[in-house]
């Protein structure tokens, strides 16, 4: 984490090689322009404190999961993307669009600005569902024997978890597998309380477990009364 001095805004990352990851950072600051680049320059570096929140394994999918689970927890201001190992969310500058539009037409992409004829339409599924199998057939899937947050099918149709402190901190998680796994509490623990009075005690902090945002301001109302 850099943390600002001035402000207490601050940025989250990870790395399995955290020293030529801190240089990188510093070697960003007149050329790349990003929140935290630009704060560096206008605070100035000794107004920040470099803080390693934990060590792990040096293993990729080991340092994504925890980086993800403390950009949940601390909402960084620096951070403009807010999945771990991903480049969702961010964009891009019009004229960089404009570039890249150049770049990836004519030649490289013959068919650009095209029309796809119906007949075509009609049978591009079944095109693109046999190219895929035969690239899995002799390919090993990018994503085969990662869990957690990295898997494909992480959190899809599970329970909505939604954990309100006594302190007001919101998290919210798509599944109890998910909540459990980042969270490190038993499955039980987490499924026994949704949607009761009764707090669950992380880190010596009461947390209140509900599965939907109308229940969870209520069970929020009731922690305060309760303090």
């Amino acid at each position: 984490m850099f943390f600002n001095l001035i402000n207490g805004n601050t940025y989250i990352g990870s790395s399995v090689k955290l020293d030529r990851r801190f240089r990188a950072h510093l070697s960003s600051i007149l050329s790349v322009n990003l929140p935290l680049y630009k704060s560096f320059l206008k605070n100035g570096l000794n107004n920040f404190a470099f803080l390693i929140l934990q060590f792990c394994d040096k293993e990729e999918d080991i340092c994504l999961g925890l980086e993800q689970h403390y950009l949940d927890f601390y909402h960084p201001n620096y951070n403009i993307l807010r999945l771990a190992g991903s480049s969702k969310g961010f964009k891009h500058y019009p004229e960089t669009i404009a570039k890249l539009k150049v770049l990836h037409s004519g030649k490289l992409q013959p068919r650009w600005n095209t029309k796809v004829s119906e007949p075509e339409q009609q049978q591009q599924p079944k095109f693109t569902s046999l190219a895929l199998k035969n690239y899995f057939n002799n390919n090993i899937h990018h994503t085969k024997g990662k869990k957690g947050v990295l898997a494909p099918q992480y959190g899809i149709n599970g329970t909505i978890i939604i954990l309100k402190s006594e302190k007001g901190e919101t998290l919210k998680f798509p599944s109890i597998k998910s909540a459990r796994l980042q969270l490190r509490l038993r499955f039980n623990t987490i499924s026994k309380n949704i949607n009761t009075d009764l707090p669950v005690l992380i880190n010596g902090i009461k947390w209140y477990i509900t599965s939907s945002p109308a229940t969870s301001k209520q069970h929020l109302a009731k922690a305060s009364n309760n303090k």
